[in-house]
C-alpha cells in the first residue's frame, strides 16, 4: 500500500491511499503509532430521492438533499433515509450536515447526526465525494454498542443520484 501526501490535522496524521482508502493515525506521546480507524461497521448504497435549493449561507449558495438506500450497520440489515444540508464554501468544497434514521429487519431504530466535507467531482455539482462523521443514539439493546462510537465515513454520489458509503468505527 503507498500514501499520498499527508495532511496535518494536528494531532492526528490523515493519509489517503492510491486505493482510496482512509487511514487514521495517531501519534502517542512515546513516539509510536497507533491507528485510529477502528473496524468496518457498516455500508450503504442507494438513490438521491429530493433536492432543492435552500436560502444562500450569506453568498454562498446552500442545497438541502435526501438520500434513501440500503445497508448493514453492526451486522444487521437497514434501511435509512437522511435529509442533509450543504452550503457550498467559496474553495468549491461542501460543508454539509444531517440527521436520519436507520431501520433494522426487526424494527430496531438508529437516530443518525452526521457532517461531513464534499468534494464535487467532475462538471455535474451533483457529483461529490463525502468524507466525515456520523454520531448515533438508539433505544435498542442489540444496537446499544454505537451510542458510544464516533464514526468516519465515505459516499460516493454519482450523476444519477446513486450512492454508496462505507462507515467505520473511529477508535
Amino acid at each position: 500500500m503507498s500514501y499520498g501526501p499527508a495532511r496535518v490535522y494536528s494531532p492526528y496524521l490523515f493519509f489517503a491511499t492510491q486505493e482510496v482508502e482512509l487511514v487514521l493515525i495517531g501519534i502517542n506521546i512515546q513516539g509510536g503509532y497507533d491507528v485510529m480507524l477502528g473496524d468496518k461497521i457498516g455500508e450503504e448504497s442507494g438513490q438521491i430521492i429530493g433536492q432543492k435549493v435552500l436560502p444562500p449561507d450569506g453568498d454562498n449558495p446552500q442545497f438541502e438533499a435526501t438520500y434513501q438506500g440500503r445497508g448493514t450497520i453492526l451486522g444487521f440489515e437497514t434501511t435509512v433515509m437522511i435529509t442533509y444540508s450543504s452550503v457550498a464554501l467559496p474553495d468549491g468544497t461542501l460543508h454539509g450536515e444531517g440527521r436520519g434514521v436507520l431501520l433494522t429487519q426487526t424494527g430496531a431504530r438508529v437516530n443518525i447526526k452526521g457532517e461531513g466535507i464534499g468534494r464535487p467531482k467532475g462538471s455535474s455539482p451533483t457529483v461529490v465525494s463525502w468524507r466525515g462523521n456520523f454520531y448515533y443514539v438508539t433505544p435498542s439493546e442489540a444496537l446499544a454498542r454505537l451510542n458510544s462510537v464516533v464514526a468516519v465515513f465515505e459516499y460516493e454520489i454519482d450523476e444519477n443520484g446513486n450512492v454508496q458509503g462505507t462507515i467505520w468505527e473511529w477508535k
